[in-house]
């Protein structure tokens, strides 16, 4: 069960918590043998990551800590190739190493946006935002 999908480089990934796998879209097969944390892939992450230490970073239950074991709510990649963890109001741009190390305020990149995001994606240059039963739309081809 995904609490979070993303398409990414050709590659599509389900996310539960912390952790995700790799998947085929068309048949829901799971092309990961098992689970991995995104501490280690997606988010960089002192002291964690593939081919590091991976298991040697004591992380804090912070919504405002990439690191922490606290789970993002939702996951995005728009079409320009950039990547974007919720939580808790919040963003973190996990492609860019530097926008990725610390939160942005939702309203920062999409005005008037605030709150948990309960799920996102990108579909023709627009991201989709949804909040409970409300949905928000933005343009995506623009500079951020």
């Amino acid at each position: 069960q995904c609490t979070a999908a993303i398409r990414w480089l050709e590659k599509s990934y389900c996310f539960n918590g912390i952790n995700f796998t790799r998947f085929d879209p068309v048949t829901g097969e799971r092309r990961s043998p098992r689970p991995l944390d995104t501490r280690d892939y997606f988010v960089s992450c002192p002291g964690r990551g593939h081919g590091h230490a991976a298991r040697q970073n004591a992380t804090l239950t912070s919504i405002m800590n990439r690191c922490s074991s606290r789970p993002f709510e939702a996951l995005s990649s728009d079409d320009k190739g950039r990547i974007y963890a919720f939580r808790g109001g919040y963003y973190f741009r996990l492609d860019s190493g530097k926008d990725g190390w610390h939160p942005w305020q939702l309203s920062h990149t999409w005005k008037y946006l605030q709150g948990e995001v309960d799920a996102a994606f990108s579909w023709e240059n627009k991201m989709y935002f949804i909040q409970g039963t409300e949905v928000s739309i933005y343009r995506s081809d623009r500079k951020s």
